[in-house]
């Protein structure tokens, strides 16, 4: 009996440390478990970091390019300013108010913008880089105006597009679309185009006249400048640009996909 009652607490120390060493497993499990999800977090988390700091040189030289790109137009902008001004000065030293500056290369550019942008979607799948556009128009020619006319649609915010053209040396002139109750909507610049274009060959501004369109709603217009003596340049693209517009112009100039923005 006495080595029964001895043996009892033995017994019960025994079953303590069991079930001591039971917690203590599943405790150590547990920690393990934890410890190894906290590696899993520390890991995923490094790869999120990883990824957004590429995304982050990423944005910042989109964002250098962007801005070597405006410096190179501010620079292009300057150089036109001061080779106007050396051609101002030029002038100014001939003398003779009878003398009419730059006669003869006197250019005018209006540019249908919505026309010539979906001309060039169908034709290249692609934008027209407005700067080249300019510059190439030009050419050696005194620009006395090159302006863009942009029908704005109410739900399409094209400010930065507006101010791209300005920065590129446009003037931008713009007019709502009209949507109809009917759903049908309304439209364009050609009265507007024709307007502006008839304004300056009167005040005696322009010796040729560049229009940037594929309409051949311009076709009397082209053939009113011919009358006044006025020489007519047509760009567009050749399959989208109406034929008697081609016809009628002084001379039809290609859009080719050099004056395209790259995607």
């Amino acid at each position: 009996m006495r080595d029964k009652l001895k043996s009892q607490p033995v017994e019960l120390l025994q079953k303590s440390l069991h079930q001591l060493e039971r917690e203590n497993k599943k405790l150590s499990y547990q920690l393990e478990k934890e410890r190894k999800e906290r590696e899993e977090s520390l890991q995923r988390l490094e790869a999120e970091k990883i990824s957004l700091k590429k995304q982050l040189e990423t944005q910042l030289q989109k964002v250098e390019e962007l801005n070597e790109q405006f410096h190179k137009a501010e620079e292009r902008i300057v150089q036109l300013q001061l080779y106007l001004e050396k051609e101002k000065e030029k002038e100014k030293s001939k003398g003779g108010p009878s003398v009419i500056p730059h006669k003869g290369r006197r250019v005018g550019i209006f540019i249908d913008v919505q026309n010539v942008y979906y001309s060039a979607k169908r034709h290249f799948g692609k934008k027209i880089d407005y700067s080249k556009l300019l510059w190439f128009l030009v050419g050696n020619r005194y620009l006395v105006k090159a302006i863009c006319y942009i029908v704005q649609h109410p739900e399409l915010n094209q400010e930065s597009f507006i101010n791209l053209l300005k920065r590129n040396g446009y003037i931008v002139r713009t007019r709502g679309l009209i949507l109809r109750a009917d759903g049908s909507a309304k439209g364009n610049w050609d009265i507007g185009i024709a307007t502006d274009v008839l304004y300056l060959v009167e005040k005696n501004n322009l010796d040729i006249v560049v229009l940037v369109t594929c309409d051949g709603d311009f076709v009397d217009l082209v053939k009113v400048l011919k009358s006044k003596g006025i020489k007519t340049e047509v760009v567009g693209f050749s399959k989208n640009t109406a034929v008697d517009l081609k016809r009628v112009s002084d001379e039809f100039i290609e859009i080719e996909e050099s004056l395209m923005l790259e995607n």
